[in-house]
């Protein structure tokens, strides 16, 4: 992907919608120079590619599994059984 570098001056009076679909339509990267040297960059966020069809399948009931409060019979300074006691233990 080529750079193209313009002025502030060159973009004066020209659509900004225009001037974006332009960096879009071509793929290529925007750099707009100001009379002061700063420069700012404008590039297009390239595609996404699509994500893969994984074969298999998800558990019925997963999300029980996964937000169902933690066993704490028998360990000790975890009789309330919350998620926040286990981080208090762990922390001791």
């Amino acid at each position: 992907m080529a750079d193209q570098t313009l002025t502030i001056e060159e973009l004066k009076g020209q659509p900004i919608e225009k001037i974006l679909q332009k960096v879009v339509d071509q793929q290529k990267t925007l750099i707009v120079r100001f009379p002061d040297g700063k420069e700012v960059m404008i590039e297009p966020k390239p595609p996404l590619k699509p994500l893969p069809e994984l074969e298999g399948r998800v558990p019925e009931r997963w999300k029980d599994a996964v937000y169902s409060p933690i066993p704490t019979h028998g360990i000790k300074g975890l009789e309330g059984g919350s998620r926040d006691a286990v981080c208090d233990l762990q922390e001791r």
